[in-house]
This record gives structure tokens, sequence and C-alpha cells, in this order.
């Protein structure tokens, strides 16, 4: 059982839509086995078995928990001290199987509300807690600017069609996924992309961009890139927008990375020295090597 469970606190670690949604689902199936069990016991526990202890004679497991906690009248007219009763009140034996049945159902109705949902385009994933783009699914075929504001701070937008038209390209038919809707461009040659099929792909974007060029996407080994950074001086920025500059120490199996010295920027201003961060890489926007004298510039300035 091991495997699996690793394998899935993996996968929503670095989610924090999916994983708050399915710990409140394990939450649900708890409560909702708790009060059907307890349900099934009142339905077969005789009470009027005169042997020592009766619950656990009889194969109880849930109502002798629920009997601890200061439970002791049921809806049947009968208490675990003797007698009758006429009046058991809501917080009876039943009461309480029927309120964590109730609780199991609200929990699984917060799961879903709390796990990533599509615009109607079925192109965007969105978290409802952070509001974070998750993924982009369907056919992104070109770039454009934004020509208000965001022409100024160097930002290129994608568009996704919802499906690909007699106009676009055939050179490269598939599909990719991007991390972002909106994405920092710099012109340096290249920005990551995820590719559908390939772990990486390199989106080659030309340094005479113009407006509805189309470009295509090349599978490649992030590996090499990453060991000829290591030990080298290096910029991370996080999709929201902070960035860091320290010595990259060691990028693990997933990505995350490790960098010393690290120094925090918040719109280009320096915000203090933090030593050695480790970053998520999934809050990676782009990591780019630089010389150890560079300095950050802010993405507000002309």
């Amino acid at each position: 059982m091991g495997l699996p469970w690793y394998r899935v606190h993996t996968v929503v670690l670095n989610d924090p839509g999916r994983l708050l949604s399915v710990h409140i689902m394990h939450t649900a199936l708890v409560a909702g086995w708790a009060g059907s069990m307890a349900l099934y016991e009142l339905a077969v526990f005789d009470p009027s078995d005169p042997v020592l202890d009766p619950m656990w004679r009889q194969g109880m497991f849930v109502i002798p928990f629920m009997t601890r906690l200061g439970i002791t009248n049921s809806w049947g007219g009968w208490s675990i001290t003797g007698g009758t009763i006429t009046n058991p009140g809501i917080w009876s034996y039943e009461g309480v199987a029927g309120a964590h049945i109730v609780f199991s159902g609200l929990c699984f109705l917060a799961a879903i509300w709390h796990w990533m949902v599509r615009f109607e385009s079925e192109s965007l994933k969105i978290s409802r807690l952070t509001s974070e783009y998750s993924t982009v699914s369907g056919a992104t075929r070109g770039c454009e600017w934004n020509k208000s504001d965001n022409q100024r701070k160097r930002i290129v937008n994608t568009f996704i069609p919802s499906s690909i038209d007699e106009t676009s390209p055939r050179q490269n038919p598939k599909p990719f996924s991007l991390q972002q809707a909106a994405i920092d461009f710099y012109q340096y040659g290249f920005i990551f992309i995820r590719s559908v099929d390939k772990p990486r792909a390199v989106l080659e974007l030309s340094r005479s961009f113009e407006l509805g060029s189309s470009f295509k996407t090349v599978p490649v080994n992030p590996k090499p890139f990453l060991n000829n950074l290591t030990g080298k001086a290096v910029i991370v920025k996080l999709k929201w927008g902070m960035e860091y500059k320290g010595y990259l120490v060691s990028v693990d199996s997933y990505m995350n990375l490790q960098l010393s010295n690290s120094e925090e920027y918040i719109d280009g201003q320096f915000t203090g020295n933090l030593g050695e961060i480790l970053i998520r890489c999934n809050n990676v926007l782009y990591l780019r090597g630089v010389p150890e004298d560079e300095e950050i510039e802010d993405a507000d300035r002309d």
C-alpha cells in the first residue's frame, strides 16, 4: 500500500486545490462509513441481551465508542443504562449516525467544489481556492501582443482556439499544453512549455516578434541545460511575480530547485537576503542563468 499512497501524495502536494480536495474527500469517506456502520450495528444490536458488556459480546464496534462519549439513548425507546426512554432527543445513537452521514455528504460537495474546474471552452482549468491556472489544453497556435499597458511590460498573451481552423499551419498538428495563459517574454530566444507527449518542449521565439506569428514546438531534454547551470548564478521568477537570484545548488527529480545565497526581489526591488531556499517546481515561471553582477530590473520600467 505504500506505493499508491506515495504516488497520490506526490501528485497532489504541488496542487493546492487537489491537495485540499482529496483530504476533504477522505474525511467524507470516514464520516460516511462511521454513520452507516453505526446504523447497521443499531439494526442488529439486541439491547435486552443479559450478558455482561453486551455491545462488545455482540460484535459491535462503532456504538461502544459513541457510548463512551456519552450517547446512551436510542430512538427505539431503550437506553444503555436500562429502562424505557420516551424522549431520547436528537443526539441519540441514530441522531449521531445520521449527522455523520449528512456531514459526509457536505464534505463530498466541498471536495468537488475545491477540485480543479474548467472553462466553457474546455481549455483552461483553474482552482476555485487559489484562482491559479493549472493547465491549458487545446490547440495553441500562436501568440499576440496585448496592445494595452501589458505591451510595455513585455507580456505575451496566448490565445487558445477551440479547434484548428483551415488557415492554421499544418506543420505540427498536435496541440500542446502551456502552464500559463500570460507569460513573460524576454528576448533571449526561447521559453519553456509543457508538451502533451513530451516532458518538456521549447517554443522558439524570433527576436523580431510580429503579431500573428506561429511557432513550432521542439522536444528537448532539460537535463543538460539544468546541469550546466548547477553551481552558477541564476534568476528564478515565480508565477506571481517574485524573483530570486542565487546559486543553483541542485534540482531533484521533480524539478524542485535549491538555491543558496539567494536574494528576493519584488517588482524589481530588493527585499532581503534569504540564504538557502527550496522552490517548488509548480511555482516557477522561468529559470535562466545570469552573470553574478547582473541586476534585476523592474518589469514596469520602460
